[in-house]
Parts: structure tokens; C-alpha cells; sequence
């Protein structure tokens, strides 16, 4: 990845987390749930994909190459799966908190100061080789109104490709594709750290 490859990334997270604080919140909710019913209609390939990564990653632990604790997060199941989908409904069916008032201080004489919360921007996450923690991390970005550029462990690559396939294809009804990002390689977080202008955390 290349630093203008790097800074095409964030800015597109950038216009799509603007899309996507605009929606409403019942908007947000509808875009949760299309997102778990998306991986259902994707169960067979996410799951084809996470059984091609244990493989390698088993092949890994009889070289010694990789922890057996390690192999065990990487795996999903059609039940997990399941518990993915709930956990979007979840998160549909909870209460909005953008705009939500959280204080509210009079300063003066026809002066008041109202904090409410509001979304972050764009977010930069890093994560280990456990591929159900993107949907977890997609979903709670999706309902604070945050854009999103992930970087998950190499061991997960074909199961976080299948579920960013899955998920993303329910997100561009809504909002503009690059509103989350997937990225792989070492190489590309060091590029991304430096796009202080367009990542917020």
C-alpha cells in the first residue's frame, strides 16, 4: 500500500461516516439488521472461507508455528454465527445515542450549553485473529454513526474477507462502500498512522 492508496482509504471512511451520522436512527437500526441477515444468506461462504483459514492455521500449529489457543479463536461455527446475527438485532433494537442530550448548563442569560453525543469520526481498529470480532466491531460502529478502517490477523484473512463481502453488501444501500474499509499487511498500518487528518482514533 501506498501513502495516496492509504490516504484514498481514510478519506473515503471519511464521507461515508458523514453518510452515515446523517441517516436517521431508525435508518441505522434497518442497515443493523439487513447487515445480520446478510450473513445468514452468506453462512455457507464465511463458513467455507473460516474452514480454509483453520486449515492453515492447524497445518501451522502441528510446525509449532502457531499457539492452539490461537487456532481455537480463529474458529467459527453456524452457531456463532447465529450469535452474530442476535447481536445486530441487538444493536437495531437499542436506543439511538446520536443526539442524545447528556448535559445542559445555563452560562448566562439567554446562554445555554447542551453537550450531546455525537459520533467520532472515523476509526482506525486493529484486531487479532478472531474473525467474529468484526462483525461485533462493525455493528457498534454502524449504531454510533463512526466510519471504520479494519486491520485483522493474517490467520483470519479468507474469513475477514467473507464477512466484509457479506456485510458490505447490505452497507452500500445505505452508504458509500468505503464507509468500511478491510485492509491486509503489516505495510499498510504504518501508512494509515500518519492520515491524522482524516482518522480520528
Amino acid at each position: 500500500m501506498t501513502s495516496l492508496d492509504a490516504q484514498q482509504i481514510a478519506i473515503a471512511a471519511r464521507e461515508g461516516s458523514r453518510a452515515l451520522a446523517a441517516l436517521s436512527g431508525d435508518d441505522r437500526s434497518q442497515l443493523l439488521k439487513g447487515m445480520g441477515k446478510a450473513l445468514i444468506r452468506h453462512r455457507d461462504s464465511i463458513l467455507e472461507a473460516n474452514r480454509l483459514d483453520m486449515e492453515d492455521a492447524q497445518r501451522s500449529e502441528e510446525e509449532g508455528g502457531l499457539a492452539p489457543e490461537l487456532v481455537k479463536r480463529l474458529r467459527l461455527s453456524s452457531a456463532r454465527l447465529d450469535s452474530l446475527v442476535a447481536g445486530f438485532e441487538t444493536l437495531a433494537s437499542a436506543t439511538d445515542p446520536l443526539g442524545r442530550e447528556v448535559e445542559k448548563r445555563q452560562l448566562g442569560e439567554g446562554a445555554v450549553l447542551t453537550k450531546v453525543q455525537a459520533p467520532l469520526g472515523v476509526l482506525l481498529i486493529i484486531f487479532e485473529s478472531r474473525p467474529d470480532a468484526l462483525p461485533q466491531i462493525v455493528s457498534l460502529a454502524i449504531r454510533s454513526g463512526n466510519g471504520l478502517i479494519l486491520k485483522g490477523g493474517k490467520e483470519a484473512r479468507r474469513s475477514n474477507l467473507a464477512l466484509h463481502e457479506a456485510l458490505s453488501e447490505e452497507l452500500v444501500k445505505w452508504v458509500p462502500a468505503g464507509t468500511v474499509a478491510l485492509v491486509e499487511g503489516r505495510e499498510a498500518i504504518g501508512q494509515l498512522l500518519a492520515e491524522h487528518k482524516h482518522i480520528d482514533l
